[in-house]
């Protein structure tokens, strides 16, 4: 889902409550069957959506957490922020700090993305080093 134009700028704004006194929140896809009921359920699942700034009609930028149950020791925070504005740009971003056993350093590509047939979108990644040292066309998947 990318919101193209202003109405859906709003919308969204409206949605995860950037124009309230306490924004963001927590967003899950369930819908609560008992909403006029007086206890509710935090599962751990639920996506923590924090507002960075914004403006009603034109743009918003925040920072999620995703907080998928993960298999016994294995830790996963994935917090990413996400900037969108209504000429349907959207930009996205996180510091990759450990994949799998690579903690800092070393940490391969195709841990990120696996499959190669879902690295078609575009993605800038920036990296102090790359390991192995090759001419920019030695690392194109060739597919």
């Amino acid at each position: 889902y990318v919101p193209f134009g202003a109405n859906q700028i709003v919308q969204l704004n409206n949605n995860v409550g950037s124009t309230e006194r306490v924004q963001g929140g927590y967003i899950s896809p369930a819908i609560d069957d008992n909403s006029d009921g007086t206890s509710i359920e935090m599962s751990p699942e639920l996506t923590s959506v924090e507002i960075l700034d914004y403006t009603l009609t034109n743009h918003i930028n925040f920072e999620a957490e995703i907080r998928f149950p993960e298999e016994a020791g294995v830790v996963q925070v994935e917090t990413f922020g996400i900037s969108l504005n209504s000429e349907g740009t959207c930009f996205y971003g996180m510091q990759i700090e450990a994949v799998m056993d690579r903690v800092k350093d070393n940490i391969s590509l195709d841990h990120l993305a696996r499959d190669a047939a879902n690295r078609n979108k575009v993605n800038l990644i920036i990296a102090n080093e790359i390991t192995p040292h090759l001419t920019a066309e030695e690392y194109m998947d060739k597919g």
